[in-house]
């Protein structure tokens, strides 16, 4: 090698050395990413609504990386639960309120009453974010309130809504061709969309001790209406999940649902001529009393070993719970935000099918959150699949609910 060559090849030599033993002060970060699970109805919160949302939230912060899981609303519950029992599992949950008590019992929800400052707490209506705690702590936060059914009917074929269920019955009888138009199709599989029968009977699946009762005459009377429904007055299907429900009533197959909000965004679409009303009176009682209740967030207690990734929640549970997205969120499906801010918007107060909600949420209860509640629901979907296929007559209905929820209380709770 000439002298010019070598005196060449050692600067080079001694510019990398010297710049390899520079720390690395201008690499990048490896991005945060933290990982949700929620559980919406894909047909409204649709794959452009989601790419859209979460894009500006990463544009605003660019070192968070955020993953989307979708599930279904019976496996969400249990999706989180054995993930994060295991020790791992999404990092934030959508989920009813129901499920907190659930999840705190089973060490898979982290308490928040010091995970997020004051000021952030501060921003929600106080009445509903205290109506979410569990034995006094924070476990979920209100984001949107609506969880609730009411009645809705196609004006095309019934221009007025019936006010009291014999009413109900008759109009609905008159609207029956065969298989053709029915005048009631509702999800006859999930007891959340009955529920509110027991509650107009007087009835309640706790008693003020947290003790489970479902063999009363409440649920008796409960059972025996919705087994006429079908089976004496023959004004619903043979039988209709929600998909089969919505579906015959988005056709103008049948006259009234009994559904939520959740539903509103699809009748839009399809361009159909609905009106909302409460569902009507119990001639021989009182006003039937759904279960209502709030969509709250739920962290994984796995993230209080890993502060970088707490940080990156925090930020995002921010976004989520700012009066513009709660806003844009629950105009999707005409619910109601929790925010102050949001609250105040002139679409809460004004928006007619908000309004239509709000009136039957007065009539409604809140849906307990006691953990037993899982068992409480898996009893009663059961026994009805059995009552609904003819296979268990409705006043032996109760019993079995009873002895089900019971056996099933021991096997989760070993009680």
């Amino acid at each position: 090698m000439s002298g010019k060559l070598s005196k060449i090849f050692w600067m080079v030599l001694a510019v990398l050395l010297a710049v390899s033993a520079v720390p690395m002060a201008w690499a990048k970060p490896s991005p945060v990413e933290i990982v949700f699970s929620e559980f919406d109805d894909p047909n409204v919160y649709k794959e452009d609504f989601w790419r859209s949302y979460l894009q500006k939230f990463t544009d605003k912060n660019p070192g968070i990386v955020v993953k989307r899981i979708h599930n279904n609303d019976n496996d969400i519950r249990t999706n989180w639960q054995n993930q994060v029992a295991a020790g791992a599992g999404p990092d934030i949950t959508f989920a009813p309120h129901d499920s907190i008590g659930l999840f705190v019992e089973a060490g898979t929800a982290l308490a928040l009453d010091d995970f997020f400052p004051k000021s952030f707490y501060n921003q929600f209506d106080p009445e509903m974010l205290n109506a979410y705690k569990y034995r006094g702590k924070i476990y979920g936060i209100p984001y949107r309130l609506g969880n609730c059914v009411l009645l809705i009917y196609n004006k095309a074929l019934l221009p007025q809504p019936p006010k009291t269920m014999n009413e109900l019955i008759a109009k609905a009888k008159q609207l029956t061709r065969g298989t053709e138009q029915y005048g009631l199709a509702y999800d006859m599989v999930e007891p959340f969309f009955i529920i509110g029968f027991l509650g107009g009977y007087g009835g309640s699946v706790f008693d003020d001790k947290g003790n489970i009762t479902l063999n009363t005459e409440a649920m008796r009377k409960m059972v025996k209406l919705v087994y006429d429904f079908k089976f004496t007055y023959r004004i619903t299907p043979k039988e209709a999940n929600s998909d089969v429900a919505n579906g015959l009533f988005k056709e103008g197959k049948a006259a009234m649902t009994i559904c939520g909000p959740w539903l509103f965004p699809q009748l839009d679409e399809a361009k159909v001529n609905y009106g909302l009303a409460n569902i009507p009176k119990l001639d021989d009682a009182g006003w039937p009393a759904p279960y209502s209740g709030a969509k709250v967030l739920i962290l994984n207690p796995n993230l209080a070993k890993d502060s970088k990734r707490a940080a990156a929640v925090k930020k995002f549970v921010a976004y989520i719970n700012s009066p513009e997205n709660q806003l844009k969120y629950a105009k999707m499906v005409s619910e109601i935000p929790t925010h102050k801010k949001a609250l105040a918007n002139a679409y809460v107060k004004n928006d007619p099918k908000v309004k239509a909600l709000s009136e039957q949420m007065k009539k409604s209860l809140p849906m307990p959150g006691r953990p037993e509640m899982r068992c409480v629901w898996d009893a009663m979907k059961s026994t009805m699949a059995m009552v609904m296929g003819g296979r268990l007559k409705p006043e032996d209905a109760p019993r079995v609910m009873q002895e089900e929820a019971l056996k099933l209380k021991r096997n989760m709770f070993g009680e």
